[in-house]
């Protein structure tokens, strides 16, 4: 009889045994790293499998892209591959087995394209088609275009702004793509970031800019008498102005305000290192005439100052010849 029972206890660990299936999933602690973390269209991602509840580097594991595998082996952490086009979502997964025992995870990455638009609102001439660059205390204007596919518009996410690290909470929000703030002290940069998420919680991207204060900068230019001002008339060095009168205009370019007329600068002009002031309704112009039939060659200089702020400062100065002989002699 004890020779029975103990047949029948071993009978029932084999049944019992024989239930558990080959390979027993578990719930673990997971994570991905995704790098980089908001990938743009079509660019290179790398993810990066982690766990401290499961020895993967002794597993079996497989990578899938979109269920398809792309790489498989033992210890396989890593898996590299490149995304699709914009709001184009790719769907990671990884599994690894080991003595019976697999985990699983699953991640969705979807690229996206985030400008961000700076406008400084600093002085350049009418036409220019350069940017207008920050300089003390100028105002900056910050707007955000995300691009995400899916028929999203701008105001169906939601914006969260940073400025050099700290959340601006009164300014972000649903549709707030707008950042409207005040350029960093001289030579120190400004650092914008903002994270964009979709209201209804599908995707999300982010995007940063570092916006360095630059000082003024003073460009001379001949005025032209019959066409006027062309910013690609730059006065240099040698310049050789076939006429007997001459206006040459100083540009402020970069100092805060929109109006050249309502700048708060001051213009000091030069001509062969002598102290000259202006006459023309614009003091950002000199006219110079030559006295006599000569032609004769000059050294014209110009710097700019504002009354409050010191860094808002900047100069230019170049050396030309006009007329028909050399005479020397100059009017203005």
């Amino acid at each position: 009889m004890q020779g029975l029972v103990r047949i029948f206890s071993i009978l029932l660990m084999l049944s019992f045994v024989s239930v558990l299936p080959v390979s027993a999933q578990v719930e673990r602690s997971f994570d991905f790293k995704v790098t980089p973390l908001f990938p743009n269209p079509g660019e290179s991602v790398s993810v990066f499998a982690e766990t401290y509840s499961f020895d993967i580097s002794r597993a079996q594991v497989v990578w899938s892209v979109d269920g398809k595998v792309i790489n498989e082996g033992r210890g396989l952490k890593t898996v590299e591959f490149l995304v699709g086009d914009v709001g184009e979502k790719t769907n990671v997964s990884f599994t690894a087995t080991r003595n019976g025992e697999t985990i699983s995870h699953t991640i969705s990455i979807t690229p996206s394209v985030i400008d961000l638009i700076v406008e400084a609102e600093t002085y350049t001439p009418p036409l220019y088609k350069g940017a207008a660059l920050a300089t003390h205390k100028a105002s900056v204007r910050i707007i955000a275009t995300p691009s995400f596919g899916n028929g999203y518009t701008s105001k169906d996410f939601i914006y969260t702004w940073r400025i050099n690290g700290t959340v601006q909470g009164s300014i972000s929000g649903a549709g707030r793509d707008v950042l409207n703030t005040v350029a960093a002290p001289f030579s120190r940069r400004l650092n914008i970031r903002v994270d964009v998420a979709s209201i209804d919680g599908k995707v999300q991207g982010r995007k940063s800019v570092s916006i360095k204060t630059e000082r003024p900068e003073v460009l001379l230019y001949a005025i032209n008498p019959l066409l006027g001002l062309s910013t690609t008339n730059i006065l240099a060095n040698e310049t050789e102005l076939n006429a007997d009168e001459v206006t040459i205009n100083a540009e402020p370019f970069y100092v805060p305000g929109i109006y050249r007329e309502s700048l708060p600068i001051t213009y000091a002009w030069k001509l062969n290192g002598t102290r000259v002031s202006s006459t023309n309704d614009d003091l950002g112009t000199i006219t110079l005439r030559q006295a006599g039939n000569g032609r004769g060659r000059a050294q014209i200089s110009v710097s700019i100052e504002h009354p409050q702020e010191v860094t808002l400062q900047g100069g230019d100065s170049a050396s030309f010849t006009f007329g028909i002989e050399n005479t020397g002699l100059f009017n203005f």
